[in-house]
């Protein structure tokens, strides 16, 4: 092995580390590009939660969303023909891409016949990418780029509000308080997509970024395997002006 590469090893296990240590504990939720909240709904916080339980829900919607236009049409086998008829509504997820490997705009629409299945296309010049390993509610660069390249046509969007079937909530649950951290689960259309490690201030208490606010878990005294719920300002106000 020459000097080179045993000097490289060293570095690359660093970034990987620091990489994986990053995911586990606080990714960034502010603000977000893709979802915002539902109109005319407020967050549910509940006060304390034990572990295992629901803490809050985020009822969104995505910004961007529509129905096509005209049929989209299948290029390449096996998406030749009419992949999804005009009608079928559709949101936009993100853009996504690598060094390696062109990206772009991501839409998922959901066709009558795949049974609430999205077909999910990345948007170039001259037509579209079929995403077949993609789950509009995990995406991020590497998922987004799996899998041999399949084309269609480019979609012709009417963006415009429209009822996307799918459970459109951000859930958070209440794992319990381990070794200086906050363990929570979040929950999008009802499957888990992410764990949080959130470490403990000297107060005790952790925080969670999300796309409304900042979510404060602090240790309850009488019970400290539960968690006390402090919602965000503005999440607070809301509330208070859907009081009767």
């Amino acid at each position: 092995m020459s000097k080179m590469a045993r000097a490289t090893i060293p570095t690359l296990i660093l970034t990987l580390a620091l990489c994986a240590g990053a995911a586990a504990q606080t990714p960034s939720e502010r603000p977000d590009e893709r979802r915002r909240l539902a109109t005319g709904a407020a967050p549910i916080v509940a006060e304390t939660v034990a572990p295992g339980e629901t803490f809050v829900t985020i009822p969104y919607e995505f910004r961007r969303a529509g129905a096509l236009k005209a049929d989209l049409v299948g290029i390449s086998s096996p998406y030749k023909g009419v992949q999804a008829p005009a009608g079928t509504v559709g949101f936009r997820v993100g853009a996504f891409g690598s060094a390696s490997r062109l990206g772009g705009d991501v839409w998922c629409f959901y066709p009558p016949t795949r049974n609430a299945r999205p077909l999910c296309l990345m948007l170039g010049a001259e037509r579209a990418t079929v995403l077949p390993l993609t789950d509009p509610f995990e995406m991020d660069n590497g998922t987004a780029l799996l899998g041999e390249p399949k084309y269609v046509n480019l979609p012709e969007i009417e963006e415009k509000p429209v009822q996307i079937p799918a459970d459109l909530r951000m859930v958070y649950h209440f794992v319990g308080w381990k070794r200086g951290y906050a363990h929570v689960e979040r929950w999008d259309n009802g499957r888990k997509v992410f764990n949080y490690r959130l470490p403990q201030g000297p107060d005790g208490g952790a925080r969670l970024w999300t796309f409304v606010g900042e979510y404060w878990l602090s240790p309850v005294s009488k019970d400290p395997t539960r968690a006390r719920v402090t919602a965000p300002p503005a999440v607070l106000a809301r509330a208070g002006a859907a009081a009767p």
